[in-house]
Formats: structure tokens, C-alpha cells, sequence
């Protein structure tokens, strides 16, 4: 998220990273970016915390079971 919503693009926040990110890691970072939009990125991650807030409550839902779908779910965002 951070690299997508960067104004002057993921190249440019890939360089300002802490701790700095170098060799194939950084190639697969931009790699990820570039086939990420900003929109499905925050997606993801209110899915993410949406399933975070399912765990933590005293819900009976089963932990495994809650994880799987919100994965499945944004792994099926990036088709788009």
C-alpha cells in the first residue's frame, strides 16, 4: 500500500523504504505494485483487518476458516 499510494510512484518508495530493499526482493516488490491498483490494495486490506476484528472478537467462527476466505478473497482481487 505504502509503494502504490506514493505520489511519485513505487520506484521512488521502494528507494525510501527502511530497512532498504535490494537484489531480487526488490525487483518482486515493484514486480507486485505494478499489478496492484491503489483501490484493490486498500481492499485487501480492509479484508485483512475485517478478519483480524473476526478473530479477536468472541465470535465461534473458526480461526482457520476465517483466514482461508479473507486470502481466497484478495487473492481473487488482483484478477481484476
Amino acid at each position: 500500500h505504502a509503494l502504490l499510494s506514493d505520489p511519485s510512484g513505487p520506484e521512488a518508495a521502494i528507494g525510501r523504504m527502511r530497512p532498504p530493499v535490494f537484489g531480487p526482493r526488490r525487483d518482486a516488490l515493484l514486480t507486485q505494485a505494478r499489478q496492484w491498483s491503489l483501490d484493490a490494495a486498500e481492499r485487501a486490506l480492509t479484508a485483512l483487518i475485517d478478519a483480524d476484528l473476526a478473530l479477536r472478537s468472541s465470535s465461534r467462527a473458526p480461526a482457520l476458516a476465517v483466514m482461508e476466505r479473507a486470502l481466497v478473497r484478495i487473492a481473487m482481487m488482483r484478477r481484476r
